[in-house]
């Protein structure tokens, strides 16, 4: 009789893939699948230009006010003594701002405030793409899976058809068995197809991300049932509280607090000033002009955009207040989702699994002596086949809301799971 793991090895599921026939180009790890995402996401690509845009803002707010030089001319074209240019007086001046109140500087820290805020904004951007990184991988890791498992599958049914064969063939069981075992068999092919087709999807989903429309890949790294210890609510929400996206809020804060400086520099007046020469040319005289003029009631007019930055610095303290809320809320949902699909796993794997590989054993052979139905081996195996593809259900939900909670906190959750590979 042919042995079959599935029916000895109560863990036969749970065993990592380790694929003889493939090469080492041809495995990837989650590593390699972030850094070729950090190397290469379009979304990533976009900060670069937002940079460069920064760096021309930062080169522009650092230039003194511009000078000017002018050239007057009048009392010409008159009549009598001032007839053509006799009378004529020409006034050649140059002539700037300067600026008072630190304007300057307040411009410098604006533009260093958007790129910390643009730098917050790259790591929130970068942690959330990691999350789906981490998160397709685990979808293509579980597919993989249950190709294995299905595989599996088939290889039973095809034992199962054979071994009724035998029982028709002998006159033991009626010729109906065979036919339904046919069927299941059929059934069980169409499963590892569609299983098959799902896995290959599931690869070009993850390449994708890093803009390879062909995987290079054929095979995954990972044990998608090592799910680790849990962290108490508590410990994960401090860790959230100051991630990546809660950084932006502060970034947001303090851009506003720049914006507010320099809001109150534009409040000071400054002073333009000119100096230049006057030739007369009547008298063939020369003389030094010089002249200073400053704006009045420069305050008043920046009112209205000091009273605007302070309604937007109080509405970013009540979205980033929301924001925690909410967070909290999501974080705490989160960790018990977590906690009942780990329960999940191990009481599939250490309750159900185990029983269901005796019985299938056990009904197989009272099968085959002819004191159990085709029935109930089918059913049994059935329930064995659903027992593991839930375990791989139950296993893929508790390693994806492990990255739901690193996406949220920042930081691995678990560092023997595929979803805690270095970031």
């Amino acid at each position: 009789m042919t042995n079959h793991a599935w029916a000895q090895d109560p863990n036969s599921v749970i065993a990592p893939l380790t694929p003889h026939s493939t090469s080492p180009a041809s495995i990837l790890t989650l590593s390699g699948a972030i850094k070729r995402t950090l190397a290469n996401n379009p979304q990533l690509a976009t900060y670069t230009f937002q940079q460069q845009a920064l760096d021309g803002e930062r080169t522009t707010a650092q230039l003194d006010p511009q000078s000017s030089i002018s050239i007057e001319i009048e009392n010409v074209l008159g009549t009598g003594e001032r007839s053509g240019v006799k009378g004529a007086e020409l006034t050649l001046a140059l002539s700037s701002v300067l600026e008072l109140g630190g304007k300057k500087d307040a411009r410098n820290a604006l533009i260093s405030q958007k790129r910390q805020l643009l730098a917050a904004q790259k790591q929130a951007q970068s942690l959330d793409l990691l999350a789906d990184v981490t998160r397709r991988y685990i979808d293509a890791l579980s597919s993989e899976q249950r190709v294995t498992v299905l595989k599996e599958a088939e290889a039973l049914a095809r034992y199962t058809l054979q071994a009724v064969k035998k029982r028709v063939a002998a006159g033991a069981t009626p010729e109906v068995e065979q036919f339904r075992a046919q069927s299941a068999l059929a059934k069980a092919r169409m499963r590892l197809l569609n299983a098959q087709r799902q896995r290959t999807a599931n690869h070009y989903a993850l390449s994708i991300l890093w803009g390879e429309t062909t995987p290079s890949f054929s095979t995954l790294t990972g044990n998608i049932f090592a799910l680790g210890s849990s962290q108490n609510f508590d410990s994960l929400y401090r860790q959230a509280v100051n991630n990546p996206a809660t950084e932006v809020f502060s970034a947001q804060e303090r851009l506003q607090q720049a914006h507010l400086r320099l809001a109150k520099t534009q409040a000071q007046s400054d002073l333009t000033w000119s100096v230049g020469v006057r030739y007369d040319n009547a008298s063939d005289d020369g003389a030094l002009v010089a002249g200073l003029s400053m704006p009045l009631f420069g305050a008043a007019r920046s009112l209205g955009e000091y009273q605007s930055i302070q309604a937007k610095r109080a509405q970013l303290d009540a979205e980033k207040s929301a924001a925690l809320l909410t967070l909290s809320n999501q974080l705490y949902q989160l960790v018990q989702a977590r906690e009942s699909a780990v329960l999940r796993v191990n009481t599939l794997n250490n309750d159900i699994i185990p029983p269901l590989n005796t019985a299938l054993k056990q009904v197989r052979q009272a099968y085959e002596e002819g004191r159990y139905s085709y029935l109930e081996w089918v059913t049994t195996r059935q329930e064995l086949i659903d027992a593991k593809a839930a375990m791989i259900s139950a296993a893929q939900d508790a390693l994806t809301l492990a990255a739901d909670i690193e996406q949220l906190t920042g930081n691995p959750l678990i560092s023997s799971t595929p979803s805690s590979a270095s970031h």
